[in-house]
């Protein structure tokens, strides 16, 4: 649960949320009407929830744009879900988070949505 851990970010899409726990784990809440909780469904979610396809991942960074999300690990690894609506996770919808391959001497400090 959320509230027993502190949060090192905060994000928030067009109608959902994201925190980011100082042991690297990520929650998300609102709308995923098109995956942009990161779930595995479309059902919305009232309170925070982990997103557990990225336990074993120490995210460092989170990002929401107004109907996806996205993570970048300590490794510089980026993971992406919700709506490709204007082709921004470069594939089709994820109700998952997905690894988005980077060339292997480029590690990702930023990213914008």
């Amino acid at each position: 649960h959320l509230s027993k851990h502190s949060s090192t970010q905060v994000a928030a899409g067009a109608q959902h949320s994201m925190a980011l726990t100082s042991h690297g784990d990520v929650y998300t809440w609102g709308s995923s009407w098109v995956g942009q909780l990161g779930h595995g469904f479309q059902e919305d979610e009232p309170y925070p929830r982990r997103v557990d396809t990225l336990i074993g991942q120490r995210v460092v960074a989170i990002f929401a744009g107004f109907e996806s999300s996205a993570a970048i690990t300590d490794e510089g690894h980026v993971w992406m879900w919700g709506s490709n609506s204007l082709n921004q996770l470069g594939q089709s919808r994820f109700l998952l988070p997905f690894p988005m391959f980077c060339h292997p001497r480029v590690m990702l400090l930023h990213f914008a949505m």
